[in-house]
């Protein structure tokens, strides 16, 4: 099991890990570590899920774009 809420307060991966800052993701993709946030899980044991959330996203765009 990964703790991904300890991941994201990891001052090794980010720089004051217990202070909100959501600019953090704003940066270049390549600064992240790439598993220093996996909030889905990786691997076998990955989330059942994460691809229905994925879709729920994807169409609570769609409904922002229209103006729904």
């Amino acid at each position: 099991m990964i703790n991904s809420h300890a991941l994201g307060y990891n001052e090794e991966y980010f720089e004051n890990g217990k202070q909100f800052k959501p600019e953090r993701w704003l940066q270049d993709r390549g600064s992240i570590h790439p598993f220093a946030y996996v909030p889905f899980g990786i691997g076998k044991r990955m989330c059942i899920g994460r691809r229905l959330a994925e879709l729920e996203l994807q169409l609570a765009l769609c409904w922002v774009i229209r103006g729904v």
